[in-house]
């Protein structure tokens, strides 16, 4: 048996002692729960709906010491192994191919004497299903066929890589299910370029950068350096509050409706270590418009605060100020700092970015929302701060990996706006009920009649629309009953 990846039979093997797992159950002919309605004066009732409950399975084990002393050491350590807050992968050696979620629930001690433990444990399934290992289907066309060979549906998550502009994204079944976001273009529409990048740099290079003139609560000082894929301080220099580096770049035009989207790394892996990473948005004159920032100014705790806001320092309407929903939440982080203007409305934006899928997590979203007198001052300059406060540590890790600006253009009432753009990843992911464009969740552009179907049992018929316009590949695990 291997629970959460680890074989029990492996782990407490030992010159005279053992992990054998002597009888399951739970694994047979599931039951379903039927909800019904009871007519007055009729013998009959109506079913109204009907579900599979959890599965529990129960495992009666021996486990065997070598020694009474290691015996004890043993249980310690199956209990501690046990304990999990989630449910976790649980493998029998009779069925290799197939896994189900659980957690333990109960314990029943049956024999503890010698050297010898009995017990059953009893595992609670809430999803009943037992899954097999995931597929990948790459679509040859736009019109394909995917077999399941599963003896239950199965929850697909398709991926679909752009090829070039769209307007909106489709999938649909054999059975008229379908899942869109954005909007078929019509003859007396025509296809507009909303977002038109303005500024786009992986901070490869500090050429066409200036030093920066201002920061929050301290000093331009130190230096900045570019290690090929980031920005970084190789000097902060030195001051008796918030010092470090600064460094500017114009933009190509003035701008009144803008998306600024950047990827920062900030880590302070010790208490000691105080630090922040920060972009201020400026017009002509170098007033300050907004600012993105992450930072850790305590000198005693780990904890990074995200801090997006508008206006300058001394008249600031704070957008996010906080640590993320879950205390430490955005420790170690990278991630995605964004802050949005259009038609005088503010959108900000933060979220952890997982560096090996790009999804987002432990994100807080601030829709758009108009703030009288924080709408005139238009975009024109971007400075980009590294900080370190007074003789505390500086941080282990405080990057700029990316930084990318675009205009939002005025839409006509005859155009409609691309959505997706070369290069693009679609995900539409009918297992986790997400829609996610380059890992970030945008169900907002979900079609009012679309839905996250399933794979029927057997074969499916599936197109793609528009069509050549994507590479796609389905990820699918077969689910049993």
């Amino acid at each position: 048996m291997k629970f959460n990846g680890i074989d029990l039979a492996d782990r407490y093997a030992s010159a005279g002692g053992y992990f054998i797992v002597n009888d399951v159950r739970g694994r047979g002919v599931l039951g379903r729960e039927v909800d019904m309605i009871d007519v007055p004066g009729r013998d009959e009732s109506y079913v109204v709906g009907k579900r599979l409950p959890p599965r529990p399975l129960e495992v009666d084990i021996t486990l065997k010491g070598d020694s009474y002393e290691d015996l004890r050491k043993k249980i310690e350590d199956l209990n501690a192994l046990l304990t999990t807050d989630d449910d976790v992968e649980i493998v029998f050696d009779d069925e290799p191919d197939r896994v189900y979620y659980g957690r333990l629930v109960e314990v029943n001690d049956k024999l503890e004497k010698s050297k010898i433990y009995q017990a059953t444990l009893t595992f609670l399934c809430p999803d009943p299903y037992k899954y097999g290992p995931e597929l990948i289907a790459e679509f040859p066309s736009d019109v394909v066929s995917l077999k399941n060979n599963g003896t239950a549906e199965a929850l697909p998550i398709f991926e679909l890589e752009v090829k070039e502009p769209v307007t909106f994204a489709a999938i649909q079944n054999q059975d008229n299910e379908y899942m869109m976001i954005g909007r078929p273009q019509s003859v007396d529409k025509t296809p507009t370029q909303e977002l038109e990048i303005v500024l786009n740099t992986n901070m490869s290079s500090t050429v066409g950068w200036t030093i920066g003139s201002y920061v929050d609560g301290g000093i331009v000082s130190g230096e900045m350096k570019s290690n090929g894929y980031a920005f970084y301080a190789s000097d902060y220099g030195s001051g008796p509050n918030w010092h470090g580096p600064a460094l500017m770049t114009s933009l190509s035009e003035e701008l009144d409706d803008f998306i600024v989207e950047a990827l920062v790394e900030l880590s302070c892996d010790t208490p000691q270590q105080v630090g922040r990473v920060e972009i201020y948005l400026m017009d002509a004159s170098k007033n300050v418009i907004a600012k993105m920032e992450l930072y850790d100014a305590s000198p005693n705790y780990e904890i990074n605060y995200a801090w997006l806001r508008i206006g300058d320092f001394s008249n600031a309407i704070d957008l996010v100020h906080e640590h993320s929903d879950n205390w430490g939440g955005w420790n170690k982080f990278y991630g995605m700092l964004k802050l949005a203007r259009k038609n005088g409305q503010w959108y900000a934006y933060v979220s952890k970015v997982d560096k090996n899928d790009g999804h987002h997590y432990y994100t807080r979203i601030i829709p758009y929302q108009y703030f009288p007198g924080y709408d005139s001052k238009k975009l024109a300059i971007v400075e980009v701060h590294i900080g370190a406060h007074s003789s505390y540590v500086t941080p282990n890790v405080a990057l700029l990996h990316d930084l990318t600006i675009w205009k939002i253009n005025p839409m006509g009432e005859n155009e409609i706006p691309y959505i997706a753009q070369e290069g693009d990843i679609i995900v539409f992911d009918h297992k986790n009920k997400d829609i996610r464009i380059n890992g970030e969740s945008r169900k907002d552009l979900k079609d009012f009649g679309a839905s996250f179907f399933k794979l029927r049992k057997g074969g499916n018929q599936l197109i793609v629309l528009p069509s050549d316009s994507f590479e796609v590949k389905c990820k699918y695990r077969e689910r049993y009953l």
